[in-house]
């Protein structure tokens, strides 16, 4: 599709592939949309226009898993300081894609930029609480890797506590936030309280099963 990309308007071709990358209903080949995309680089006409080019490629690159979304979304970032091309709703997805395709590869600050924009940008967008909870908690599992913030517990304590208002003590849903901290705790050489962690996530996982 690139040659045809190529002897249409920028405006006309990246409405069409937009068309595409934002119908659920429609099945694309990454890889072709990718190549579409990068066949519209040269034709931008300006700096905004870039940046939108650039942020759909981190985005198809980020749901095929690959690190490279990160390379895009750096461009992005700088490209919306200068632009402001993108609105905040725009911005928080493609946070949210890459920081979670990020972190499967690497723990570096381009990764961290990305889960600290996603909070930022939460509660602006009104998107569901779960998902601040499931950044907050990734932002924390992130320190206990680069062992920052007592290995994450910093971060942990209080989202547990605000996850317990928000699901409730007895609700399923805390087992993961448990089961890493527990972890953390054994990193500190609690091995007490990350025990008594792990007795609650099996308790809670059992009263979800009966």
């Amino acid at each position: 599709m690139w040659k045809k990309l190529l002897s249409e308007p920028f405006a006309t071709a990246f409405a069409r592939l937009k068309l595409s990358l934002d119908d659920p209903n429609i099945t694309f080949s990454s890889q072709q949309m990718v190549d579409d995309l990068h066949a519209l680089i040269p034709k931008a006409p300006d700096a905004a226009a870039l940046v939108k080019v650039h942020r759909e490629l981190a985005i198809v690159l980020a749901k095929q898993d690959d690190p490279g979304c990160l390379d895009y979304g750096e461009k992005v970032v700088l490209g919306q300081q200068e632009t402001q091309a993108l609105s905040d709703s725009e911005m928080y997805q493609m946070h949210l894609l890459c920081w979670d395709t990020g972190m499967l590869s690497e723990t570096s600050p381009r990764v961290l930029l990305h889960l600290e924009e996603s909070a930022r940008l939460h509660p602006i967008t009104n998107k569901p609480i779960g998902q601040l909870f499931a950044i907050r908690m990734k932002r924390a599992v992130f320190a206990k890797v680069k062992n920052t913030h007592r290995r994450g517990l910093d971060l942990m304590i209080p989202l547990l506590a605000d996850a317990e208002e928000f699901y409730g003590k007895d609700n399923p849903e805390l087992a993961q936030l448990l089961s890493q901290m527990a972890h953390a705790f054994d990193l500190e050489g609690d091995t007490s309280q990350a025990a008594a962690l792990r007795l609650r996530r099996v308790a809670l996982l059992n009263r979800s099963n009966d």
